[in-house]
């Protein structure tokens, strides 16, 4: 299940990839460093993740995407304005990792309205749409507790 902020046990540091799969996955940020250091090209991990080891840690998280076409080199800013607000996407732009929906950014410095976000203005190398269940979807956790049809009664 999707986790639109960031773990309670999350680590500063330069580990906006870990952040985002830990987000995506909705797992802890110490769960999430595992499957990263797993799947990490480098021998001495220390939070940095190269674009193969964000896919190859989000197979191993058991989290299901699609790859966007036509984003690449857009402004993180330009692609959530023009994005489905109800979707999750996980956006690889330079240098770093962040995870929006509705109209919101989140890395590791936590949620952000997109205009008010540090990296709004970053270029886009890939988008992943992440793909939920619709009983755990995002959007629940966003706008509350779903609502139920009244069934009668009297």
């Amino acid at each position: 299940m999707i986790r639109f902020s960031n773990a309670p046990d999350q680590q500063s540091g330069p580990n906006c990839g870990v952040t985002a799969l830990s987000m995506v996955a909705g797992i802890s940020f110490a769960e999430a460093w595992k499957i990263c250091k797993s799947v990490s090209r480098s021998a001495r991990f220390r939070g940095g993740m190269y674009d193969p080891d964000i896919i190859d840690s989000l197979n191993a998280a058991n989290v299901k995407f699609k790859k966007l076409k036509g984003v690449h080199w857009e402004t993180v800013q330009n692609f959530v304005a023009q994005s489905d607000p109800a979707k999750t996407y996980y956006i690889v732009s330079t240098g770093h990792a962040q995870i929006s929906h509705n109209g919101q950014v989140a890395d590791q410095c936590g949620v952000k309205d997109v205009a008010q976000y540090w990296g709004r203005r970053k270029k886009i190398n890939f988008v992943l749409e992440i793909i939920e269940d619709q009983e755990n979807n995002c959007a629940m956790q966003v706008f509350g507790l779903p609502l139920f049809d009244y069934q009668g009664g009297n």
